[in-house]
């Protein structure tokens, strides 16, 4: 990994697992071209989505590698800007993330300030 894409992976793998400090909730990806921007979302995808998938030894030396004990069940949701298409069923990016995550379910749910 280089030292960019570490950081970035050990921030949400630290986020994912709860922690707080050095865990941002949301990252900026800015690079030129070239910079590592595809090759960053395509690392945290998979490994969000197929670490249990891995051999032991591999799974152990990636989760060592993020400084995290596991790596919970999450979700995960893809949005490509330029590809969006607005119809009836997605009225907003927002809302087409929350289908993807949570289905219809999701986006009629109220949602409640804290």
């Amino acid at each position: 990994f280089t030292k960019a894409l570490r950081e970035h992976m050990g921030m949400v793998a630290r986020r994912l697992v709860g922690e707080t400090v050095n865990a941002a909730p949301v990252l900026t990806l800015i690079t030129q071209f070239g910079g590592g921007k595809t090759h960053t979302l395509t690392a945290l995808y998979h490994a969000v989505k197929n670490v249990p998938w891995l051999d032991r030894s591999i799974q152990d030396e990636l989760l060592r590698e993020l400084g995290v004990p596991r790596l919970p069940k999450s979700r995960v949701a893809v949005f490509v800007g330029n590809a969006w298409d607005p119809s009836d069923t997605r009225e907003t990016p927002w809302i087409d993330i929350a289908r993807q995550l949570a289905g219809d379910a999701g986006v009629a749910a109220p949602y409640i300030l804290n």
